[in-house]
């Protein structure tokens, strides 16, 4: 299996590369996003296709769910009030502040 995955990392892009080795060595994906200077929403997108393509290269079935957005009414109340206080706190604050965290160990490239 081992064998499988190098092959298959072989044939990515460095970016995409890049992307899996900081999420392996623990980086969030905000922190991965930062790393890589690309916005939240591509690192996300980016590692659901990215596996999507790794199931499909180990022939993995995998039964995706289409994301289902949920209207403000419709999200439990504890969100809601989580998403007003941030509001609330970013306009004071005159934006969302990032939470502070400790840097990991640079990680070294994937030899390819």
């Amino acid at each position: 299996m081992t064998s499988l995955i190098t092959a298959w990392l072989g044939e990515l892009a460095p970016q995409d590369r890049r992307m899996l080795e900081l999420r392996a060595a623990g980086y969030t994906l905000e922190e991965t996003a930062d790393e890589l200077g690309v916005s939240l929403t591509s690192v996300f997108h980016n590692c659901r296709r990215l596996g999507i393509a790794l199931a499909e290269h180990a022939g993995i079935h995998i039964e995706l769910r289409p994301h289902k957005l949920r209207h403000a009414e419709e999200q439990p109340a504890s969100t809601r009030r989580a998403l007003s206080v941030a509001t609330a706190s970013a306009t004071r604050t005159g934006g969302l502040r990032k939470a502070s965290h400790t840097r990991r160990s640079s990680v070294a490239p994937c030899a390819a």
